[in-house]
């Protein structure tokens, strides 16, 4: 994971952090022509935004009838579910939390065929 922290602390708030993934994605088994699932747990103070993309240029909430994206701020529970897996679905797949503290970015690689990475590849 990284960490990208470049603001400053506001004096007299010692509440605050950057965000992290205090729980990093687990993989699930992937078969083409049905869903896979991808959850993990973030946290963050204040309560961090989350964006996701698929090698690095594809905003995956353009796409909401083959991405459903969910993520509970209370809770910090993120999840990507891709419908109907199959072709054209391999790559990276990229999560980014953030706050005005920083932000931190955890990756998965998909690959349908059944030699997937997916899991806990976080940079």
């Amino acid at each position: 994971m990284t960490n990208t922290n470049s603001d400053q602390k506001p004096s007299g708030d010692d509440s605050w952090f950057v965000p992290n993934f205090s729980e990093g994605f687990k993989g699930t088994k992937m078969q083409q022509g049905y869903d896979a699932e991808f959850r993990a747990v973030a946290s963050g103070k204040p309560k961090p935004k989350v964006s996701w993309t698929k090698n690095g240029n594809v905003d995956l909430s353009s796409s909401p009838d083959k991405y459903i994206l969910s993520y509970d701020q209370d809770s910090g529970k993120i999840s990507l579910k891709i419908r109907n897996l199959g072709p054209g679905d391999e790559g990276t797949y990229s999560c980014t939390v953030s706050n005005p503290y920083g932000k931190t970015t955890a990756t998965l690689s998909v690959n349908p065929d059944g030699n997937n990475q997916g899991g806990t590849n976080c940079f």
